[in-house]
């Protein structure tokens, strides 16, 4: 009786074991932002595009040829931060390099085909004030029509 159930459970344990383990989808927002932030986005973000490389937007990251999301391993950004030449090293002499945890989140969110979040943008937003429509000059009240319109009304109508 006993092996009537221990062969069903040892076959569902191993094809359980065999099973591709899925990884947790990388978290844009909270995990390679806070890495683009703290080692890229001084010379590739906002106006900067030192490199003729910027990673203010998905599109710009895709166009400029240097992450391939069908091979990760092939990208040319990787291939930057685990450079260990002082000339193709990135970040570049002098700043912090990527954690080996910091090159794994990359690589999987490459190969993630980059998700980001829609309208993020590491880029500068101009600022623009809000439109303040200035205040008319109202002309005198005549015949004791003191509403600001019938005054305006009045001085177009007399023109």
């Amino acid at each position: 009786m006993k092996s009537r159930y221990l062969l069903p459970m040892l076959v569902v344990f191993l094809v359980d074991m065999m099973s591709p383990v899925q990884a947790a989808p990388i978290d844009f927002a909270h995990e390679v932002v806070p890495i683009l932030k703290k080692h890229c986005t001084s010379c590739h973000g906002g106006r900067e595009a030192k490199g003729s490389f910027s990673l203010n937007t998905r599109e710009l990251w895709l166009e400029s040829g240097f992450v391939d999301p069908k091979d990760a391993k092939a990208s040319y950004v990787l291939e930057l931060v685990t450079s260990s030449d002082p000339e193709m090293q990135m970040p570049p002499k002098g700043k912090p390099r990527l954690s080996a945890k910091e090159v794994a989140i990359l690589k999987q969110w490459i190969s993630d085909d980059l998700p980001w979040e829609a309208g993020f943008s590491f880029g500068v937003v101009a600022y623009e004030p809000p439109l303040k429509p200035r205040r008319p000059a109202l002309p005198p009240a005549e015949d004791c029509r003191t509403h600001p319109i019938d005054r305006l009304i009045d001085q177009y109508l007399s023109q």
